[in-house]
C-alpha cells in the first residue's frame, strides 16, 4: 500500500535519527571513546526499532516508546551535567530535550491553535520542534566552546609536564 511505501523508509530515517541523541550525550558525559563504542549498539536499536515497527504493522507507538526511552535516557546524563557543572550549555540542551519530549506530546494529543493559520496537534508539533532544534543548536554551541573534551572515558586529563 501507499501508507507502507511512505512510512517505512519514514521509519527507517527515524529510528536513525533519535541515536545520536544519546551518543552525544554519553560523548559529553563519558568521553568520546565511550560514546565510539555506543555507536554499533545504536546502529542494532535502531535496527531492532525498525523491524518491530515492520512486525507490528508500522503502529506509532513504538517509535513513541524508542525516542521516549532514548530522548529520557539523554536528559538524565544533561541533568546529571547540569548538577554537577561538567558541561557549559548542558542546562540548554536539557531544556532542548525537554521541549522536544512536549512536542511529542502534543503530537499525541488533539490540541489545535487557530491564530493566524490553523495549526492542528502535527502542525503544533513541528512549530516546538522548531524551537527545539535552535535551542539544542545554541546548548551544543555553548558545549562545544566549554573545557577540555575527555578523549578517554577513564583517564583524566593530564597536562604535560616538561623535564
Amino acid at each position: 500500500s501507499m501508507r507502507i511505501a511512505l512510512w517505512t523508509p519514514l521509519y527507517l530515517s527515524l529510528g536513525i535519527l533519535v541515536v545520536p541523541f544519546i551518543v552525544g550525550a554519553v560523548a559529553d558525559w563519558r568521553g568520546r571513546v565511550a560514546a565510539m563504542r555506543l555507536v554499533p549498539w545504536g546502529i542494532g536499536v535502531s535496527a531492532a526499532f525498525f523491524g518491530l515497527t515492520a512486525l507490528l504493522g508500522g503502529k506509532f507507538i513504538v517509535f513513541i516508546i524508542y525516542a521516549a526511552t532514548i530522548m529520557l535516557s539523554a536528559l538524565a546524563i544533561y541533568t546529571f551535567l547540569v548538577a554537577t557543572h561538567r558541561l557549559k550549555g548542558a542546562a540548554v540542551v536539557a531544556l532542548a530535550i525537554l521541549l522536544n519530549l512536549a512536542g511529542t506530546a502534543v503530537q499525541a494529543s488533539n490540541i489545535s491553535l487557530h491564530p493566524i493559520v490553523p495549526f492542528d496537534h502535527n502542525g503544533l508539533f513541528h512549530l516546538v520542534q522548531m524551537l527545539s532544534t535552535a535551542i539544542l543548536g545554541w546548548g551544543l554551541h555553548l558545549g562545544m566552546g566549554s573545557a577540555p573534551r575527555r578523549e578517554f572515558e577513564t583517564s583524566p586529563i593530564v597536562p604535560h609536564s616538561s623535564p
